[in-house]
């Protein structure tokens, strides 16, 4: 019982540590890239076993999808980095996720606006 309290603490922990070492790493080797676009770590989120890790980016600029699908290539070249700023023996397998919580926030927005009016 006592293993599973401190579960979550160490899950939020990592997701924290993992969510400030990923930023660094985008900001030194994406930025150059994706002049026109700003990318944004929304949410780190572990599996329970912390081998798999869902990053949920939020990509202003036009054509998210191809700024994704960049980063996604980049995935072993991202395991690396974080293997080697924790000094992990094996980084976990990332997944990077297009965040549309922003879109439905603005849809939403919009929907007020015309029943405002």
């Amino acid at each position: 019982m006592v293993h599973d309290q401190k579960s979550p603490h160490k899950k939020q922990r990592f997701a924290s540590q993992l969510h400030a070492v990923l930023g660094k790493i985008f900001i030194k080797e994406f930025d150059r890239e994706q002049k026109h676009h700003l990318v944004t770590i929304t949410d780190v989120l572990p599996s329970e076993d912390l081998s798999r890790i869902k990053v949920y980016l939020s990509v202003l600029g036009k054509g998210p999808q191809k700024v994704l699908e960049s980063i996604q290539k980049r995935e072993p070249y991202i395991r690396h980095c974080v293997s080697h700023e924790l000094k992990f023996r094996r980084a976990p397998h990332f997944t990077f996720v297009l965040d549309t919580s922003l879109d439905a926030v603005d849809t939403v927005e919009k929907i007020f606006d015309t029943l405002k009016s």
